[in-house]
């Protein structure tokens, strides 16, 4: 069976500015998310799992943030800690 994928993504993230990012690293995450979602405004406390991520979306943001900082990191990660402010 395949997943409904028709509820607009943008409606479930939020309209946090770039203000609230703490630093470069999560500024540079949510422009990796924004790319690997195709949409805007990621804020640092979007999870990635309630704006529509599933595996084959964390296999593509984990190659890109080793890509980006040269970090290797296990998937279980993104189950431990699903949002840019828990990484």
């Amino acid at each position: 069976m395949k997943e409904d994928r028709s509820i607009p993504v943008k409606a479930m993230v939020s309209k946090t500015d770039s203000a609230s990012f703490s630093d470069e690293v999560e500024q540079q995450l949510a422009q990796i998310w924004e790319n690997i979602f195709n949409i805007h405004s990621i804020g640092v406390r979007d999870n990635f799992f309630d704006i529509g991520g599933y595996s084959l979306l964390a296999v593509r943001l984990f190659a890109e943030i080793e890509r980006t900082f040269g970090k290797n990191l296990p998937l279980s990660v993104l189950l431990e800690a699903p949002t840019i402010r828990e990484n």
